[in-house]
């Protein structure tokens, strides 16, 4: 059997990381524009979380008028564009990447490896790819909102193995382990590897991580791993 071919990666928590100041004055920001609490616009923006992750709001302006919903605020349009345009700023300045994340995906690929994202988000994700230039070093990009299944459901890595031509055998993902992602690509096959950073989490998940073959505090570490595994066939 070949060794590894292709590498799946989370997005958040695992290239990117959230910085909190600016997350924090982002819900002020919005909750203000919405003439009510930030614990209050909070709540109701998380609680269309994962139907937003599964492509029932399209877009950013249809997420936040099913917010205004919510909370029984009129649907007016400068408070959509205003609350949306808040939401793609903190995209573009407020979520940061891991300082090891570009040399670790471009290792990888001048290796030969085959690269691919595979991530439970919104469609507003695309901002945070296209500022960091993400879709340059990979083959696939997988956004569970565009193909209306979430991790760890197996049509999510079945959608980046096939987009990648390579087998689940021949496969890494490498993940923080939200959403039970990591159970999910070890059922198909995939060797997983769950990068642990001791790190406050964007996506809070309390859920116990399990289904890792291997455990690592760095992209770096994940590289090692990788590479090691790029020159001798799996054994089972």
């Amino acid at each position: 059997m070949c060794g590894i071919k292709a590498a799946l990666f989370d997005l958040y928590d695992t290239l990117t990381y959230v910085d909190r100041l600016r997350y924090e004055e982002k819900i002020a920001k919005c909750a203000a524009i919405c003439s009510i609490a930030p614990d209050k616009f909070l709540k109701a923006w998380r609680s269309l979380y994962i139907q937003s992750t599964l492509g029932i709001y399209p877009t950013t302006e249809e997420r936040v008028e099913a917010v205004l919903d919510i909370l029984k605020i009129p649907r007016l349009q400068e408070i959509i564009r205003d609350v949306t345009a808040y939401e793609h700023e903190f995209l573009r300045t407020g979520m940061m990447l891991f300082e090891d994340a570009i040399s670790t995906l471009n290792s990888l690929k001048t290796a030969g490896l085959r690269l691919g994202l595979v991530t439970n988000a919104s469609p507003s994700v695309r901002v945070l790819i296209k500022k960091y230039k993400l879709d340059e070093y990979l083959n696939a990009v997988i956004v569970s909102s565009e193909v209306n299944c979430r991790k760890p459901a197996e049509g999510i890595y079945k959608a980046a193995l096939a987009e990648l031509g390579v087998e689940a055998s021949e496969s890494v993902f490498v993940g923080d382990g939200n959403d039970n992602e990591l159970k999910g690509a070890e059922h198909l096959g995939i060797t997983t590897i769950w990068v642990n950073r001791g790190l406050p989490k964007y996506q809070k998940d309390e859920t116990p991580v399990v289904g890792f073959d291997f455990k690592a505090e760095s992209l770096e570490e994940v590289r090692r791993i990788i590479m090691t595994m790029t020159a001798a066939p799996r054994e089972f």
